[in-house]
């Protein structure tokens, strides 16, 4: 038999104290963060809904001259613009609130890269589902039929036109990676489920030579005709009404987008005689 020389501590915790040693630096604050998360997007939806950013947007303001342009409640408006400066949207000056960079870009309404429809369509149509959660856990019930497209179209034509800033950028980042500024001969792009078109517009504002088609419901197309128009690129877009499972994309095209899409894309059966 061999014999070891081992250093062992001179007290092994014990279950009891390794559980005590956790428990001490247990606390509530990571779920109360979780519990409390709801606050912000109602804060800057009322603020939208009310006005607030648009009427800074020139210059500072007081809360009874903010009252005075939108029509406000100057007790209200104090509250919500309190808690804006707490939330970093708004900074007080002594009596007097002015936008920070973030809300100045991204909160006036008429800024190219503004979420400010966003907010109000939040509160209205994407957290109210989130209050029947129990129930649509319990029958396994989705809350709306949004994949359907009759419901659906209502809901996306509300929601695709507010979220173009989250795909603008990413959408002008695939054009510069395809380099297609530098093209010198016609490029076809299919943009399925386009929805507000962004993906295809981005690529087409890049060059003349991209043709775009665009595939979505019936009752989307309009959206999508007149975001492309808004952005001046509706002359180089064609549209394939349908449900993307079925629609007859036709064929030839350089690049195809998927850009966001709630709905699982399905297995594509081609149209007999058709090549995909």
């Amino acid at each position: 038999m061999c014999s070891l020389d081992v250093d062992f501590p001179a007290e092994i915790p014990t279950k009891q104290k390794m559980s005590m040693k956790v428990d001490q630096k247990l606390t509530p604050e990571r779920l109360m963060q979780f519990g409390s998360v709801y606050a912000p997007p109602f804060i800057i939806g009322a603020a939208v809904s009310n006005k607030v950013f648009d009427t800074l947007a020139k210059e500072a303001k007081t809360v009874e001259e903010v009252g005075k342009a939108t029509g406000a409640s100057p007790r209200g408006l104090r509250a919500i613009m309190n808690a804006l400066v707490g939330l970093e949207l708004l900074r007080k000056s002594g009596d007097k609130y002015s936008l920070t960079p973030e809300s100045e870009a991204f909160l006036v309404s008429n800024k190219p890269g503004t979420l400010a429809g966003f907010f109000p369509m939040n509160m209205k149509r994407l957290i109210p589902p989130w209050l029947k959660l129990d129930d649509i856990v319990r029958t396994g019930e989705p809350a709306e039929a949004r994949n359907e497209e009759h419901p659906g179209t209502e809901f996306f034509t509300e929601l695709v036109e507010n979220i173009i800033p989250t795909s603008y950028s990413s959408a002008q980042a695939l054009a510069d990676h395809l380099k297609l500024a530098a093209a010198k001969q016609p490029i076809r792009v299919l943009d399925v489920a386009a929805g507000s078109g962004i993906w295809g517009i981005a690529l087409a504002q890049k060059s003349p030579q991209v043709q775009v088609t665009a595939v979505d419901w019936a009752g989307m197309i309009p959206t999508t005709k007149r975001i492309t128009q808004k952005f001046g690129v509706g002359d180089r877009f064609k549209f394939i009404e349908g449900d993307i499972g079925e629609a007859d994309f036709g064929s030839g095209y350089d690049i195809a987008t998927l850009g966001q899409s709630s709905i699982p894309p399905p297995i594509r059966r081609p149209h007999p005689g058709k090549e995909h």
